[in-house]
């Protein structure tokens, strides 16, 4: 049987073409999602202009976090011309950022707590008042330079960084799990290829609609 035989004879069942569509969505939505996915940029934040970058990393669970909110999106919304951005901690994009921003300030990283400001390059630990907040970033505005950094810190912080979003299991307390438990399963998550899975599914489609075991 000649090639084009074969295409036609494969595309000539219904459920064939039905496959074949709802592979090319979910690959299509595979590369969107993957590629939206990503670690955000680690463009330099802007410590000598009028226009400096203010990270605001929070955790959902965090009373301190609800706390802080109202007061950072006043500033917010008094201030368009700032660049504002907000991270949940517990997310994989979150959380690496939040760590990476932490090591560049100085901050000891084996002891982070939101909810964190950081203006420029100026981390804010802990609820942090209007007025904190909109002279951190007047001063950074105004006189850093280099990796000179402003630690300024309050006494309400919440140090349980221990959630996480896993794909496939949701928002999970990584400190319930045993070591050996955890390296298995986040090992799978990570092993897992949906992008092979589906060209097998799709190789398995065409030999059952060519009659070939």
């Amino acid at each position: 049987m000649s090639l084009t035989a074969t295409i036609k004879d494969f595309f000539s069942s219904r459920f064939n073409i039905y496959l074949v569509i709802c592979l090319a969505i979910i690959g299509v939505s595979a590369m969107v999602f993957t590629g939206s996915a990503g670690i955000p940029s680690d463009n330099p934040v802007a410590l000598n202009s009028s226009n400096p970058e203010i990270h605001f990393f929070y955790l959902p669970t965090c009373p301190h976090c609800a706390e802080q909110k109202p007061i950072y999106f006043e500033v917010k919304e008094e201030h368009p011309e700032w660049n504002f951005y907000e991270h949940d901690a517990s997310s994989q994009e979150g959380s690496a950022l939040f760590y990476k921003m932490s090591a560049e300030a100085g901050l000891d990283t084996s002891r982070l707590g939101v909810p964190t400001i950081f203006a420029g390059k100026n981390p804010l630990v802990g609820v942090q008042s209007k007025e904190q907040i909109i002279s951190a970033i007047e001063v950074c505005i105004n006189s850093c330079k280099g990796e000179e950094y402003q630690k300024v810190s309050t006494q309400k912080v919440d140090t349980g960084f221990t959630d996480f979003e896993l794909p496939f299991l949701g928002r999970t307390d990584l400190t319930k799990w045993s070591l050996p438990t955890l390296a298995i399963v986040l090992g799978l998550i990570d092993g897992f290829n949906p992008c092979a899975m589906w060209v097998l599914v799709y190789l398995i489609g065409i030999l059952i609609g060519i009659n070939v075991r």
